[in-house]
């Protein structure tokens, strides 16, 4: 490539650069200002705000419309939209919308009821640190909904779910062991030790 052709794009890059670095301002005060309306009871002008980030793919905005549909703020209460908006953050790995579409696939709530999606969307949020995902996917294992029953899964959601400080789920743990002979507790407890592994880099938190 020639010098001055090099030179070129070097400019147009950094140019590029720039606008990218001030767009990314601008959305952000936009879903900051969309936030505090949120906080401060506004949701007419947050829902609003929300909208016009979440259309752009903005993904906390479209989990924020999620959870305004669902509640009813600031638009008429929708759960089929709720629904609608989670799935489209959670499918892009955004953990919390992924708890909740969970919670409406395991409820029925604007989706028909569906105990496969219900833990596969769990499993999802608790591999990114959701701490209610990894105590709900512990009880579908052991009452085996979703998927064959399995108290080795379930004691290993357990043990995750209860070492990030969930006082039911160390409840929970306490319980399931003792039901369990040694060798299951030995496998679950590998398991367990497996996950928390590949958890490292997760963020350990409880949805918002």
């Amino acid at each position: 490539m020639p010098l001055v052709a090099r030179k070129w794009f070097t400019i147009g890059a950094l140019s590029m650069a720039v606008l990218l670095t001030g767009m990314a301002s601008e959305v952000r005060a936009d879903f900051e200002a969309a936030l505090t309306a949120y906080r401060l009871g506004d949701h007419s002008k947050a829902f609003t705000l929300f909208e016009d980030l979440a259309s752009t793919g903005h993904v906390k905005a479209q989990h924020m419309l999620g959870e305004m549909y669902r509640k009813g703020q600031g638009v008429p209460r929708n759960l089929q939209d709720a629904a609608r908006w989670y799935q489209k953050a959670a499918e892009l790995d955004y953990a919390d919308a992924q708890y909740h579409l969970g919670l409406m696939y395991d409820e029925g709530l604007g989706v028909t009821l569906n105990d496969e999606l219900a833990l596969k969307w769990y499993e999802a949020a608790a591999r990114n640190g959701v701490i209610d995902a990894q105590y709900n996917l512990a009880l579908m294992y052991e009452a085996g909904e979703g998927a064959t029953k399995d108290d080795s899964w379930a004691y290993a959601w357990f043990d995750v779910a209860a070492n990030h400080g969930d006082p039911v789920a160390q409840m929970k743990r306490a319980e399931l062991a003792a039901t369990m002979t040694q060798q299951e507790l030995d496998q679950a407890t590998v398991r367990s030790q497996d996950l928390q592994s590949s958890l490292e880099q997760s963020t350990p938190h409880r949805s918002h």
